[in-house]
């Protein structure tokens, strides 16, 4: 079981706790909200990443989503946001990270979105992604935030039809933001899933408890799992304080 549980941890912070995650085994999904791509030492990373994948050890990367918009129709803003994807992905290729999660920037306000837009700008952001993701052999997993169902990721999916674009299921997230049942957006998105998110909160607030802190159905997400078949996706635990009352990390992480 160990071979598909993940630690968040900060890219910046990787290298002073690698020590830790060997010791004790632990696999980290490198978390990029918290410090720019620019500030990073990619090379060190590389350096650090080979000595996890020396114990047996896999990475995932968690992209920066800060200013990330791929549905868009703003020019300049869809342009630096493809800029950003592709060198996450370079750095996720420096890490020989297997898997990178996105985010899909659908608001979490809806008064003048325009889903038909997001989803044809969405069409035409991708594909050259995709096209990087397989030559370094990385899977793009695209992360549900404010979506209350699967639906438009679900057409992303179907459209593109590729094993390098995936579905990344948030437990925290569907609480909180999720209109439609824990067995249909599983049952909808079975044949892309590839990577969990694990997080608690009480069903308001995107506060990141421990799993034992809040209102997620976290047994009934299991049996759910086994109930489908599901055996193999990776799963991040994205704890913050272990109860209520403290400000976890940033929503949508």
């Amino acid at each position: 079981m160990n071979n598909l549980i993940y630690v968040n941890i900060p890219a910046q912070s990787l290298s002073e706790r690698i020590d830790f995650l060997i010791d004790n085994s632990l696999q980290p999904e490198v978390a990029c909200q918290t410090v720019s791509l620019d500030q990073l030492d990619f090379q060190h990373l590389n350096d650090t990443a080979r000595r996890l994948h020396h114990e047996g050890l896999k990475i995932t990367l968690h992209a920066p989503f800060s200013g990330f918009a791929p549905g868009t129709s703003d020019q300049l803003l869809r342009n630096s946001s493809f800029q950003q994807a592709s060198r996450s992905l370079k750095l996720a290729e420096c890490l020989k990270a297997h898997k990178i999660i996105f985010h899909p920037s659908i608001p979490q306000n809806r008064e003048n979105f325009n889903l038909q837009e997001w989803i044809e700008n969405s069409l035409t952001f991708w594909p050259e992604l995709i096209l990087q993701a397989e030559q370094s052999g990385c899977v793009i997993c695209l992360e549900n935030i404010y979506e209350d169902s699967p639906d438009p990721l679900l057409y992303l999916f179907e459209s593109f039809a590729s094993e390098h674009f995936r579905h990344v299921f948030d437990l925290g997230h569907w609480n909180i933001y999720g209109q439609t049942s824990l067995e249909h957006w599983l049952d909808a998105t079975r044949d892309y899933l590839s990577h969990i998110h694990l997080h608690n909160n009480f069903g308001n607030s995107d506060d990141h408890y421990a799993l034992s802190a809040g209102t997620a159905p976290v047994e009934h997400f299991f049996q759910s799992l086994a109930d489908s078949g599901e055996s193999g996706p990776v799963i991040p635990i994205e704890t913050g304080p272990p109860v209520p009352g403290k400000s976890g990390p940033p929503v949508g992480a």
